[in-house]
């Protein structure tokens, strides 16, 4: 999606460029602001008292919660994403469980020193980003993941971490 200024026929904002959607309302109500690189949406908790993650804080990832293979249960009720840190030497297999209705939550291997997602060799980010309601990443190794939601949603989730 691109839009255009009618009056000068000039590009003011580009859905893909963009890590969020476009603010339509805004732009329109402003045209002759900089879109280039759009704030995110606000964001609206879904979560209800005590839904939060026992582990909290772990809203970065020097605060990643340690984890072995299990069960987890936690919940995005802030802006900040959630971060987990574990030790499996071999293959292992990390599934989100959430109700895409309340909110769209993705997940990724975090690279703690670039602050990004770990890219394959193909350049791509390890990780999952679909809209149903599981995510799953299959990968090898000491990791960090990282859990947020999607374009500032808000989800109660299911972690599980098991070694293959």
């Amino acid at each position: 999606v691109w839009v255009l200024r009618k009056r000068d026929m000039t590009m003011i904002a580009d859905q893909g460029r963009s890590n969020f959607y476009l603010p339509f309302g805004l732009i329109v109500a402003d045209p002759e602001e900089d879109w280039s690189d759009p704030p995110p949406p606000p964001f609206r908790s879904n979560c209800e008292d005590g839904e939060e993650e026992l582990t909290e804080p772990n809203d970065t990832a020097q605060q990643a919660t340690r984890i072995m293979a299990g069960d987890y249960e936690g919940a995005i009720c802030n802006a900040e994403p959630d971060f987990y840190r574990f030790v499996i030497n071999g293959p292992w297999r990390a599934t989100l469980e959430f109700d895409s209705g309340e909110g769209d939550l993705d997940m990724y291997v975090f690279d703690k020193i670039t602050g990004e997602a770990v890219r394959d060799e193909n350049g791509m980010a390890i990780g999952s980003n679909s809209t149903g309601d599981v995510e799953m990443i299959e990968h090898s190794g000491p990791a960090i993941l990282i859990i947020f939601g999607y374009n500032s949603s808000s989800a109660n989730y299911t972690l599980n971490l098991e070694a293959l």
